[in-house]
């Protein structure tokens, strides 16, 4: 318990720093938002991807097994929305888009140590891959190619795959710079995660307590599944249940927004999961470590 205390302890208590910080300044964190879309996250996406360590044939497995998490849990929740009569938009995104960034990879790292950094960037890539392909073509009805293209991470992960795929040595002045980038993405994004949990609200209970529930039961299940069928190691296996735990991510709530795809309800389904993922990961890594 002791140990399972010293994993989760230090990601929630600086996520309730952001949130009581919050309280009291009343930050704007669109620019640090930005930065660490733009910056912070790329540079560690990249440094991770084109380090001589990063052998991407290691994670193909685990990679597709993500893909499946995220996309059969939109599956089991549009039949969930059918089953109770709720737009399906509305619950969809949130079930499959979950808080990779901001919670996963600290969760992973602090779980397994810096080792699984690589792995917690696999998986956080093919979260956002789904996300910025498939999800903006549920939401919006459309796909934006060049958008896409655009996007910092997007840009990041293709030429760490370049580099790694032809080998080429990035020179260590370059190289170095970009890891210190990328390591203050960790725990900016967990502040970040703590201030914008401030501007949520309760909307509507009754899919807010549905999706809380769904998420991390289809989660877990879907990943337990694919481990099997997959056959991944016990490390792998343990790394992707923590990935199919996940609370939605905040982001669902301005993608909602953007959409208008009821935000209020998308609000509250994301305030009330973050708050439920405190017991649920203290359960899960009680069991898996």
């Amino acid at each position: 318990m002791l140990h399972v205390l010293s994993i989760i302890f230090p990601v929630f208590f600086i996520v309730l720093c952001g949130y009581v910080y919050a309280r009291f300044e009343k930050p704007d964190m669109q620019i640090i938002n930005r930065m660490i879309l733009q910056l912070l996250v790329p540079a560690l996406v990249f440094s991770v991807m084109s380090s001589k360590d990063f052998e991407i044939a290691i994670y193909s497995q685990i990679a597709l097994a993500a893909a499946g998490v995220v996309i059969l849990s939109g599956v089991a929740a549009y039949f969930v929305a059918k089953l109770f009569g709720y737009q399906w938009q509305t619950l969809v995104p949130p079930m499959m888009f979950r808080n990779w960034g901001n919670l996963g990879i600290p969760l992973i790292v602090f779980t397994f140590g810096d080792d699984a950094l690589n792995a917690a960037v696999i998986l956080f890539l093919v979260g956002n891959v789904v996300h910025f392909t498939v999800g903006v073509v549920l939401m919006s009805g459309r796909f934006n190619v060049k958008e896409f293209f655009q996007t910092p991470v997007i840009i990041a992960m293709l030429l760490g795959l370049l580099v790694n795929v032809t080998q080429v040595q990035v020179p260590a002045f370059l190289l170095q710079p970009l890891e210190m980038i990328g390591q203050a993405a960790i725990p900016l994004m967990l502040v970040s995660l703590g201030v914008r949990l401030q501007h949520v609200r309760w909307s509507d209970l009754s899919m807010a307590v549905v999706g809380t529930i769904l998420g991390p039961l289809v989660g877990l299940s879907v990943a337990l599944l694919l481990s099997v069928v997959l056959g991944l190691d016990d490390i792998q296996t343990k790394q992707i249940l923590i990935f199919g735990a996940l609370p939605p991510a905040v982001v669902n709530y301005m993608f909602a927004e953007r959409y208008n795809l009821e935000p209020e309800k998308v609000a509250s389904i994301v305030l009330l999961s973050n708050l439920m993922s405190v017991g649920v990961y203290f359960a899960l890594l009680y069991v898996i470590t």
